[in-house]
């Protein structure tokens, strides 16, 4: 699973602090101005679930979309 951010600006993955029903997300890569979060699926609640992000800084980044992609094998 990954949860992944568009942002604009700084993209830097540090300037950005996420949580996923509120456990905090690491280990962010860019690409194409994306960053995204491995998520480990015991994170993901049938239902419901909330994202969180913080930006860092007064110029941070600015938050334009969000994808989750689940991926089943």
């Amino acid at each position: 699973m990954t949860v992944s951010l568009q942002v604009t600006g700084r993209t830097d993955p540090t300037t950005l602090a996420v949580t996923l029903n509120g456990e905090v997300l690491s280990g962010g890569t860019r690409a194409d101005g994306w960053v995204s979060y491995a998520v480990p699926p015991e994170s993901v609640k049938l239902g419901t679930n909330e994202v969180s992000v913080t930006l860092a800084g007064e110029a941070g980044p600015v938050w334009t979309d969000l994808t989750v992609k689940v991926t089943y094998p």
